[in-house]
């Protein structure tokens, strides 16, 4: 008798590839090209639900390559936790494009569930 296999993931494994998909979706989308760190925990871990920060640029063989950071607090509804990788992305994309108006807040906040809900659209999630 043939048992089928499932591959177990932990939620933990499992969020970590929806924030890799986000992010690279957001890369592509904003039409951008960055290094990004990601670290996932626990809102008490951050204090936030989620923040970015520039990090060191890494040399390339031509040009320098931007690194960010990504803090991202897991214990979010799955939409949430998906709009704070896009509400972070917005600001990676400022900090790119240097482009904002004040802290960047706004419009990071206008766009996190517009375009959370346009990577279910696609069906990128």
């Amino acid at each position: 008798m043939i048992k089928n296999k499932t591959k177990l993931t932990t939620p933990y494994r499992d969020q970590r590839i929806i924030a890799l998909k986000v992010i690279d979706w957001c890369l592509e989308e904003f039409g951008i090209y960055a290094d990004i760190k990601l670290k996932l925990g626990d809102y008490n871990d951050f204090k936030c639900w989620g923040q970015c920060y520039e990090g060191e640029t890494m040399p390339a063989e031509s040009v320098s390559i931007n690194r960010y950071i990504v803090e991202i607090a897991k214990n979010q509804t799955l939409r949430d936790f998906v709009a704070t990788v896009v509400h972070e992305m917005v600001h990676v994309k400022q900090w790119e494009t240097n482009n904002w108006r004040g802290e960047g807040e706004a419009e990071a906040n206008k766009l996190q569930y517009k375009l959370t809900d346009k990577l279910w659209k696609e069906n990128i999630l």
